[in-house]
């Protein structure tokens, strides 16, 4: 291999390296959807990569909350996508053509919301008005609450990045929230969003 191309390959691969490692630390980065691999619908979205048909109409559905947001964290690491179109594009299908933010439930809010941040990362403050909606009807739920807080924690990072554990700690320690994600998955978050407790919590 010539100089010019090895240099060339090694500075791609460093470039590459460090752009998945900054993603991988992100909040909204954090894999907790394998508490859920026994969950058919979370099977599909891994071997989809993508929404389907199929997987928005199971959003959609009044199926467990913790289960909604396992499906969608799937999705968490695939860069930009268009799952929120896709989702949206269904709902707009599903009642007469025409999508109307309004008149969403508040899971389909909160899955609108969730796609949304998982999209565009870099632009996850966009999810949160549809998540502070779907907050304000679910206000006891534990799922909501903290996946709003974590798409919150990923606009500190770089910024005020205890801020980051200090918002999932506002959610693990609210006793007022009804526990409807399961144990396993809770525990990643609070593992995965810890490293930021530990390196920038002084």
């Amino acid at each position: 291999m010539k100089l010019t191309q090895l240099i060339f390959t090694t500075s791609t691969a460093v470039i590459l390296f460090a752009a998945n490692t900054a993603f991988a630390a992100s909040p909204l980065a954090v894999d907790f959807h394998t508490a859920y691999t026994n969950t058919p619908a979370v099977q599909q979205a891994r071997t989809a990569g993508k929404i389907t048909n199929d997987l928005a109409a199971f959003l959609a559905a009044p199926n467990p909350i913790g289960e909604k947001a396992a499906v969608i964290n799937v999705l968490n690491n695939k860069g930009k996508q268009q799952n929120a179109k896709i989702f949206r594009d269904y709902l707009a299908k599903n009642s007469g053509g025409t999508f109307n933010a309004d008149t969403i439930g508040p899971e389909e809010q909160f899955a609108l919301g969730y796609l949304t941040a998982l999209d565009d990362p870099a632009q996850a403050q966009k999810a949160l008005p549809m998540l502070e909606k779907a907050k304000a009807q679910m206000s006891n739920s534990f799922t909501v609450a903290m996946i709003m807080n974590l798409v919150k924690a990923q606009q500190q990072i770089g910024k005020q990045s205890c801020r980051a554990w200090v918002l999932t700690e506002d959610v693990l320690s609210d006793d007022n929230l009804t526990m409807d994600m399961r144990e396993e998955a809770v525990d990643m978050i609070e593992e995965g969003m810890g490293v930021y407790a530990k390196d920038n919590c002084k």
